[in-house]
């Protein structure tokens, strides 16, 4: 990390030990287009999503999580006297169990909803910050960068009241160069938070500004006499994680070169970087590591401002390929790895501008959507014996007339089902598991969206509720049998294109509008739907029980 609606799926061909799949899709939002700087994450007002601090120069938002991949504009007007190009970084400050922010010179205290307000750090400003236990007290300090070309620690009392530990780490050693880059991290494995400076070398600078600094353990910092000497390239990003398994922290950086965006630094397990594989490519502006496949081992996002940014696989040894997916279309100046769906997997939030112009781009959001398997998941393929813990995912990876079965639970998820599969409870038959499997959506999307399919595909033994649409249906032959479609905001079902799904023994009540629509297929003579409903229960709903469309009804209670 700096200072620190598309589907895209591609099977690897590289070394064999990259065969998986990698695939990301927008979040659906259209969120704010702005001047990004940069993007801290984390839970600010404590209901177990994830949200993120956005900083724009001198003005900062925040932006609220629902834990489905969705942000919400909390409105907040957060504004300083400095034009920041830096990234926020989150913490809890004074040790009261909330997530602070520092940014600039400015302590952004949250009050546990996720509102701030702002208080001093220093008189001055500050390029960039980086938030870690630096002595061994327990409470996070800060290391800093000052004037581009200097930096300094704070020591934080536990309060959120920080005093500078007189130390000037860098002062004229630069030249003509620029540090603007911060990576914390035990380098050396002896237990203290060691830091790696970086940043700009310009043509006539001095001195490579890209140093690496040993901690004693009691947040004093000395040269470790080893530089990372990239020449004329400036260094935009960098993380600190074990690479190839070794137990000792390996180096990415983002760098801003025409012929490379990227290059791996692994550690020799003495805390001395090795120069390993260029990030081919070019105009590497940030860079988060993260397991974007679920094999286990950490891979590589690059961010990139020229080109759409990329994601690289890595084989556990320092080896990656290009996964072949391929996100944005603009300078994504700053960006950061979370969970936001809370499916377990790492999605990404990027911030940015038009480069070039510098004029204002959108918030986007990729979620991760890779189907990856679970041993102890709660719903399995009967037919693989494959286990999940996420509906989407088993049936991705399904294959026409396989069997889906789930154990009782919540599903907070909306699904596509558009293969011809078997996708039921334990038990379809039984008011139990019928009532205690129930599949939970949200106001923005259907429950489960039926898409071309024939009559061999089942949805048996369901509570489907709260979502827009219980069941939205598109040129969809499908079965529901023994399901409940209730407590929907607008329809129970709603059907298009010749839809003419099969409803046996289902209950459909308590949705917000008509219990089942059915639109007509605009010209040759508007046909419509053909529903089939089987011994129903179709009542109290909030208008009528059926609109459009030619049911057959047989042995149903239909009721306004």
């Amino acid at each position: 990390m700096k200072n620190s609606m598309l589907t895209l799926a591609v099977i690897l061909s590289g070394f064999s030990q990259l065969h998986a799949q990698v695939s990301f899709k927008g979040n659906g939002q259209q969120l704010d287009s702005i001047t990004g700087r940069g993007v801290a994450l984390g839970d600010f007002n404590n209901n177990g999503a994830l949200d993120a601090f956005v900083g724009m120069g001198n003005r900062y938002r925040v932006y609220l999580g629902n834990g489905r991949g969705q942000f919400t504009n909390s409105n907040q007007n957060l504004t300083t006297s400095f034009n920041l190009f830096t990234s926020p970084v989150a913490g809890d400050i004074n040790q009261d169990g909330h997530l602070d922010v520092i940014t600039g010179s400015r302590i952004w205290l949250n009050n546990g909803t996720g509102h701030f307000t702002a208080r001093a750090l220093t008189s001055g400003n500050l390029d960039a910050v980086q938030l870690a236990d630096l002595n061994g007290n327990g409470f996070l300090d800060a290391f800093a960068i000052v004037n581009v070309n200097a930096s300094r620690v704070f020591f934080n009392d536990g309060t959120g009241n920080f005093a500078d530990s007189s130390q000037r780490l860098g002062d004229g050693t630069i030249g003509a160069g620029q540090i603007t880059e911060i990576a914390l991290g035990d380098i050396n494995n002896d237990g203290s938070v060691d830091a790696i400076t970086m940043g700009w070398r310009w043509n006539n600078s001095t001195q490579c500004p890209n140093q690496i600094w040993i901690n004693d353990g009691t947040g004093h910092f000395t040269l470790s006499g080893q530089s990372l000497e990239e020449g004329g390239s400036h260094v935009h990003g960098s993380s600190l994680l074990d690479l190839n398994g070794d137990g000792w922290l390996d180096l990415v950086l983002a760098i801003q070169d025409g012929s490379r965006c990227g290059r791996i630094y692994l550690n020799d397990q003495t805390g001395r970087f090795i120069a390993s594989s260029n990030i081919q490519s070019r105009c590497g502006e940030d860079v988060e590591l993260a397991d974007f496949n679920g094999d286990g081992i950490t891979d590589i996002f690059i961010a990139q401002s020229q080109q759409p940014s990329r994601i690289w696989l890595s084989d556990g040894a320092g080896q990656i390929a290009d996964s072949g997916v391929r996100l944005g279309d603009h300078c994504y100046w700053d960006t950061a790895v979370g969970d936001f769906n809370n499916d377990h997997q790492p999605d990404i939030i990027a911030v940015g501008f038009i480069w070039g112009s510098g004029n204002v781009a959108p918030i986007e959001v990729w979620l991760n959507n890779t189907p990856i398997t679970d041993p102890n998941g709660p719903i399995e393929n009967k037919t693989t014996g494959e286990r999940f813990s996420i509906i989407q995912y088993a049936i991705e990876r399904a294959e026409p007339n396989d069997a889906i079965k789930m154990e009782p639970a919540i599903y907070n998820e909306s699904i596509v089902l558009d293969r011809d599969i078997l996708l039921q409870s334990l038990d379809p038959n039984d008011p139990y598991y019928i009532g205690g499997t129930i599949i939970q959506g949200d106001t923005s999307t259907p429950v489960i969206t039926l898409e071309n399919n024939t009559n061999a595909c089942e949805t048996a033994g369901l509570t489907i509720r709260t979502g827009t649409v219980g069941v939205h249906g598109t040129a969809t032959d499908a079965v529901l049998r023994n399901c409940r479609i209730m407590d929907n905001f607008t329809h129970g079902m709603e059907l298009f294109q010749l839809s003419s799904p099969l409803l046996n023994n289902c209950l459909i009540t308590a949705n917000g509008q008509t219990g089942i629509t059915m639109h007509a297929t605009m010209g040759r003579g508007n046909p419509t739907c053909e529903l089939v409903i089987d011994n129903c229960i179709i009542v109290d709903n909030g208008n009528a029980a059926i609109d459009g469309g030619d049911p057959v009804i047989v042995d149903s209670l239909i009721s306004e």
